[in-house]
């Protein structure tokens, strides 16, 4: 995410300025317009130390909070609530902290006269894009309490499926940190002992105990030289995440890795056709969706995509066309895709398709949970194993030579 400084007019011609975070300039420029102001100006400005909000204390809102929040609030509009009163109601039940205060800060809003989706965008910390989004298209529709439900199912489908991934890759994590904390405790620790006492006995060392020796002095002595490029390499990362470029070329050398690219593309896949679907379905301009889809999207490479078809459909082209030509989606949903613009049910194809996708990704997560353990165990097993046994083949050479 950029940050982009404004200045701008409301509509009583009252002057407005500040800054704002979003995906691309395209992206400020909507979210600008949708609180209704008419813009004068609107450049990226680069961050810096000294040009960065700070926050204290980690003040966050989980995709959880914000679904649940969401999920509470069309409840409570289709049971003929007021929104104000809705808005009240949850905010009176919430601990203090950032949802909270934003709850009461549109439900002012509201009272001020404002529209729901405008004071929404004003905490777009807190309320995502695609949650704003519909309920302005809901708004505009009169279907307000159905806005909100579709868009508390993308807030769920896409923490359910975060979930899962990291479900998945948590045990992995486990086993491999474990691997290298036993790795380096018995190289500084135990191996160094044994070197003590071999070189007392004056042995001859089989050559798997000379290996492990020859690596416990090394880090014993460039343990720093470890260190140092391990925080190089995660600053390198930090710096390339983000830059835009960075991060695009990132997610491109992602979704090229073996296993891993297949469930990040199919995941983006699931997650853009649920969220685009539901956008086009609750009459939210295509051009509009595109762009607010490529934001949220979980890939940036996939994102540029998306915006690429955005062009092409401001061009007069099609999505489908500009989809075939990245060569990142799948001809399956090109094809998809393509017939439900011909058959004027896009929307419909592309729900369809986050259905597919969906129901794959969880079969691919079920299956690397099971193809993983074992994995894993064979991983821990040899590294204990090659230590163990440059500690106990020197003893079975020394019992020989009696």
């Amino acid at each position: 995410m950029a940050i982009y400084q404004y200045l701008a007019f409301d509509q009583q011609g009252v002057r407005q300025s500040g800054r704002l975070e979003a995906g691309s300039r395209e992206a400020a420029d909507s979210a600008l317009r949708q609180r209704g102001l008419y813009i004068r100006q609107l450049k990226e400005v680069r961050p810096s130390i000294w040009s960065k909000e700070v926050v204290l204390g980690g003040r966050s809102v989980s995709q959880e909070q914000i679904s649940v929040t969401c999920r509470q609030l069309a409840t409570l509009v289709g049971a003929g609530i007021g929104i104000s009163e809705s808005l009240r109601t949850l905010a009176e039940e919430m601990p203090k902290g950032p949802l909270k205060e934003a709850l009461l800060d549109v439900d002012a809003g509201i009272r001020a006269g404002r529209s729901l989706a405008d004071c929404m965008a004003e905490h777009h910390r807190v309320f995502p894009m695609v949650m704003t989004n519909l309920v302005l298209a809901g708004e505009a529709t009169g279907d307000l309490d159905g806005a909100l439900e579709e868009a508390a199912q993308i807030l769920e489908k896409q923490r359910v499926t975060s979930g899962k991934i990291r479900s998945a890759l948590t045990y992995p994590l486990v086993v491999i940190s474990f691997a290298i904390a036993l790795t380096i405790f018995m190289l500084t620790a135990v191996i160094p002992t044994l070197v003590q006492t071999f070189a007392a006995m004056d042995a001859t060392l089989p050559w798997p105990t000379r290996a492990v020796m020859a690596a416990s002095g090394w880090v014993m002595h460039y343990w720093w030289v470890m260190a140092l490029t391990v925080v190089l390499l995660v600053l390198a990362y930090m710096a390339c995440v983000r830059d835009p470029r960075g991060r695009l070329a990132v997610d491109r050398v992602l979704l090229r890795i073996p296993i891993f690219g297949m469930v990040v593309r199919k995941t983006a896949i699931a997650q853009l056709a649920r969220c685009l679907g539901t956008m086009v379905k609750s009459a939210v301009p295509v051009l509009d969706a595109l762009n607010i889809t490529a934001q949220v999207v979980g890939n940036r490479a996939i994102g540029q995509v998306l915006l690429e078809a955005r062009e092409s459909l401001q061009a007069g082209g099609t999505i489908s066309g500009a989809l075939k030509r990245s060569a990142v989606f799948p001809s399956v949903v090109v094809q998809m895709i393509r017939v439900g613009e011909e058959s004027g049910a896009v929307d419909a194809m592309l729900l369809k398709v986050a259905e597919a996708y969906e129901m794959d990704v969880d079969l691919i997560m079920g299956r690397l949970e099971k193809l993983l353990e074992p994995v894993m165990i064979v991983i821990l097993g040899g590294v204990v194993g090659v230590l163990v046994l440059a500690a106990i083949l020197p003893t079975f050479s020394l019992v020989s030579q009696l």
